[in-house]
């Protein structure tokens, strides 16, 4: 492995330079506007259990990846679509 010494100057640069880019993979991914959570915030937010997921995923109802052996669930594609399905709330009377 091969050393090489730098100036204070020098490692001052590399710090802004690096800083620069670290803001321009921020700005890249919040221009993005992506929200994506990992399964247990979907479970814990909307009381749904790993099979409800499942057939979710199987049938395609909700948009998701996977990174390695964790799922992540697009928030805004889910909460769109669990609102695209709801039911229309009845109303029962009652008679006194």
């Amino acid at each position: 492995m091969i050393f090489q010494a730098i100036t204070p100057e020098q490692f001052g640069d590399l710090m802004n330079e690096l800083a620069e880019i670290k803001s321009g993979v921020i700005g890249l991914n919040s221009e993005r506007n992506d929200n994506w959570v990992r399964s247990k915030t979907i479970k814990q937010k909307f009381g749904i259990s790993d099979q409800t997921l499942q057939y979710y995923r199987d049938r395609k109802f909700i948009e998701f990846t996977m990174v390695g052996a964790t799922y992540y669930y697009n928030l805004d594609s889910f909460l769109k679509q669990l609102e695209s399905n709801k039911s229309p709330m009845q109303v029962k009377a009652k008679v006194i």
